[in-house]
C-alpha cells in the first residue's frame, strides 16, 4: 500500500478555520503565543496564504511605510489611499 499525503489535508497541528460573517480568520492563541509579537504579514500565494510574525521593534524608520497614529490621527486608510502613500514613498 503506498500512501500519499494530501499537502492541503489537515495534521493533528493543523486546523481547520472559518471565516467571520466579515471574512476575518482567528490565528488560534496557542500559536500567537510561540511569537513575541502582535504583528503577522499575510502573504497571498497562487494556492496558499502564508502568516509571518513581524518585530516591529526590529523594522527601522525606512521600513515603515505608514504608521497610522504618526500619519494620519490613528485613523486607518483605504488601500487606494495605502498604494497611493507607497508609490509616494517610492514603494510602488
Amino acid at each position: 500500500m503506498i500512501h500519499v499525503r494530501n499537502p492541503y489535508f489537515p495534521t493533528m497541528q493543523d486546523r481547520v478555520v472559518q471565516p467571520t460573517s466579515k471574512g476575518q480568520i482567528t490565528i488560534p492563541k496557542e500559536w500567537r503565543k510561540k511569537f513575541p509579537t502582535s504583528n503577522f504579514l499575510i502573504k497571498p500565494g497562487e494556492t496558499k496564504l502564508e502568516i509571518i510574525p513581524v518585530y516591529i521593534d526590529e523594522l527601522t524608520k525606512e521600513d515603515i511605510i505608514f504608521d497610522a497614529e504618526r500619519d494620519n490621527q490613528g485613523k486607518g486608510v483605504s488601500p487606494e489611499e495605502l498604494i497611493t502613500l507607497m508609490r509616494k514613498a517610492g514603494h510602488g
